[in-house]
């Protein structure tokens, strides 16, 4: 648990109490700080009250009397913006988050940090990986797993790679990092930040400050034109050393892959890292992508080229990430619920030829139609939640599709039907949309996903 000595004796209220606004909670209140706490949810602010938290309406009168607002992800900031939000602002309150107050209390930990659209969580995990393998001190968190403020104390020659959302950007505004990675800029979250442009800003925020005294090292992927014109904006940055990335052309100034090798060519002539196209949980270009950022980023942490190789050998990839679930019979089983949205979806469909297609859920806004250059793999769609009926008007007449009821009739009519192809198929599920029409979180449908395939092979094994 980190100690935050910089707040002691404050008064902190934490709005939103999840998994990373109650750690807060926690945090502060063992660190010294005067903590209130508040949640719309009734069942959240009883939790807080077992918890031993003083549960306190974040009024006009009780706002005035705080140093500041510690507000939680999932707050709105932008659009339809929380009253709580509105009267912080109105009376000048600070609002912050636990990615600044991790910053303000680990004094010159390595700080690594990762944004992006796409790909975020893979790349968190396989920097954490190949530290790990040198023997680092370190730990993730952030958007992926554990809150930052529940690391633990840092050691010598520690490490942490943080992963972060735009939401979590937002109101990141003095924490700085030593290693800045942005991975790519596709549009997502448009309910949240308003406009493409606010959640551009929102990312390239990762880049508003250096640590004292230090050149930050800036890593971004430029294959898309956001990315690209952040890039452009950020090269003659005195205070960034700026390595372009890319998987689609050479760069005689940076980091590419070329037909599965990744070639450093950041100081000069391109010097041959390794060939990824052995390693299948480093399969398609979005990973050979997010393995070239996270080679830069052991790079310039310290850590052999070989030990990096070997680390791309051992990774066992993540759950929910293009995760083989099975290959049994000629048919390949893939979860892919971490995609809820098109460009990560079109990623996975780029992946695997004849393909038995699982989408929908709840729609992010984005225009299903943008799926169809993507969609020439796919045999069949099995469709799914609030967006099924808008998800087959988008691929009608191209793709052939059946809207399903739910996750469970359209995984067992996908493998029922990919088993009578006579070729090898593959069934995944890659959505394309959020789960929150019918689960908690893209976590819980993905186990239900491999939960409902192990039933219905085991069925039809007997």
């Amino acid at each position: 648990m980190i100690e935050v000595v910089s707040r002691q004796n404050q008064k902190i209220a934490i709005l939103g109490l999840g998994v990373s606004g109650l750690a807060s909670a926690k945090v502060l209140r063992k660190s010294g700080a005067k903590v209130t706490v508040w949640d719309d949810n009734l069942a959240s602010r009883d939790r807080a009250v077992r918890e031993g938290l003083d549960v306190v309406e974040l009024t006009e009168t009780h706002i005035s009397t705080l140093d500041a607002l510690l507000a939680s992800p999932g707050i709105p900031l932008t659009i339809n913006r929380h009253p709580a939000i509105e009267r912080a602002k109105a009376l000048a309150c600070p609002i912050l988050n636990d990615i600044e107050l991790l910053a303000e209390n680990v004094g010159e930990t390595h700080l690594i940090g990762i944004t992006g659209t796409n790909g975020k969580s893979t790349t968190t995990e396989l920097i954490t990986h190949i530290l790990e393998k040198n023997k680092r001190p370190c730990e993730a968190g952030g958007n992926l797993g554990r809150p930052v403020l529940e690391f633990e104390p840092p050691k010598k020659n520690q490490a942490y790679i943080i992963e972060l959302s735009s939401f979590q950007l937002e109101l990141t505004k003095q924490a700085a990092f030593d290693i800045a990675v942005l991975l790519n800029i596709r549009p997502d979250h448009i309910d949240r930040h308003g406009t493409m442009e606010a959640y551009v800003s929102a990312k390239m925020r990762i880049f508003e400050k250096t640590r004292s005294g230090k050149k930050g090292i800036a890593i971004i992927g430029v294959d898309d034109i956001d990315s690209r014109g952040i890039f452009d904006i950020l090269k003659n940055n005195k205070n960034w050393n700026v390595i372009p990335v890319s998987v689609l052309r050479e760069l005689t100034n940076g980091v590419f892959v070329k037909k599965g090798v990744i070639l450093d060519a950041s100081q000069g002539e391109p010097d041959r890292i390794c060939d990824l196209s052995g390693f299948p949980n480093l399969r398609g270009k979005h990973n050979h992508h997010n393995a070239a950022c996270a080679y830069l980023a052991a790079k310039y942490s310290g850590v052999p080229k070989n030990i990096i190789v070997n680390s791309f050998e051992t990774f066992h990839g993540l759950e929910h990430r293009l995760e083989l679930v099975t290959n049994l019979l000629d048919v390949e089983v893939i979860n892919d619920s971490k995609a809820t949205n098109i460009a990560a979806t079109n990623t996975a469909l780029s992946c695997f030829n004849n393909v038995y297609w699982i989408a929908g859920g709840r729609s992010k806004g984005e225009n299903f139609s943008d799926l169809l250059p993507y969609a020439a793999s796919v045999n069949h769609a099995f469709l799914i939640g609030e967006a099924a009926e808008s998800l087959s008007e988008a691929l009608s007449p191209t793709v052939s599709n059946t809207v399903c009821e739910n996750l469970e009739n359209a995984t067992r009519k996908a493998i029922e039907t990919a088993k009578k192809d006579p070729q090898p198929a593959t069934v995944l599920l890659s959505p394309a949309c959020s789960s929150f029409d019918q689960f908690q979180n893209f976590s819980s449908r993905g186990r239900e996903f491999k939960r409902i395939t192990r039933e219905t092979l085991e069925v039809s094994l007997d």
